[in-house]
């Protein structure tokens, strides 16, 4: 179920350039990360632990700054959702059956000190982001308890005036390209 597209990696691509969210913070102090796996604490299964994968993966990196990324990743003890399905999925399956299958991938994570943003990306802050982003945030605090603050946001590229009020009121940020 990887949800990478090119239109996903442009967003994730685009935050990134842009410094967002909290552009006023400096990119040194910041990390961003694509498809963190939730869902293991509500679902009574121990986060994996992908040590070895995280090695064998780096192992295999060429550029240093995914390496760097990577490493970080391990460091904060997020589960990338591609290493889990690659590997670790397949050995749970048979120690969890169905629910091994159940976890699911936030699309981006910016991590500031101790804070965290949950962030979706889409084409535009529509029904199913702000169910998502609300859902991941809520798995994302379960599961990585560390954090002492989580912020949420949708990433886009157009806007819903239907929709955009509707996360005024619920604290969803709205990071939409032709903005910045």
């Amino acid at each position: 179920m990887p949800k990478e597209s090119k239109s996903h990696k442009e967003l994730f691509d685009w935050l990134r350039e842009k410094n967002l969210p909290e552009n006023e913070i400096p990119r040194n102090k910041k990390e961003w990360f694509m498809e963190i796996a939730v869902g293991f604490n509500r679902l009574g299964m121990d986060k994996p632990d992908l040590a070895e994968s995280y090695k064998r993966a780096e192992e295999r990196m060429e550029e240093e700054n995914l390496k760097r990324i990577l490493r970080k990743q391990q460091e904060l003890g997020l589960v990338d959702y591609d290493l889990y399905q690659g590997i670790t999925k397949r050995e749970w399956s048979g120690k969890h059956g169905i629910y091994a299958n159940l976890i699911q991938s936030i699309d981006y994570v910016c991590i500031i000190g101790k804070r965290a943003w949950v962030l979706e990306g889409k084409k535009d802050p529509n029904h199913e982001a702000i169910g998502q982003v609300l859902v991941y945030s809520d798995l994302f605090k379960e599961d990585y308890p560390m954090f002492e603050e989580i912020k949420i946001g949708i990433v886009c590229k157009e806007p819903s005036p239907l929709n955009e009020p509707t996360c005024d009121k619920l604290g969803i940020s709205i990071f939409r390209v032709d903005d910045v």
